[in-house]
């Protein structure tokens, strides 16, 4: 699966949030009968706050 993605954290306490985005990548593989997850990657990246 390959998705963009953007993730915006913010801190408790009213900290300043801090945004990330960019792909993911995830791969999927058949375990007994099942989806699971072999791998996983993501791509994220800061971006400027607005």
């Amino acid at each position: 699966m390959w998705t963009k993605l953007t993730v915006v954290v913010t801190p408790p306490g009213g900290a300043q949030s801090a945004t990330r985005a960019g792909h993911t990548l995830s791969i999927l593989k058949k375990q007994s009968g099942k989806w699971v997850l072999a791998r996983d990657a993501n791509m994220l990246v800061p971006m400027p706050n607005k």
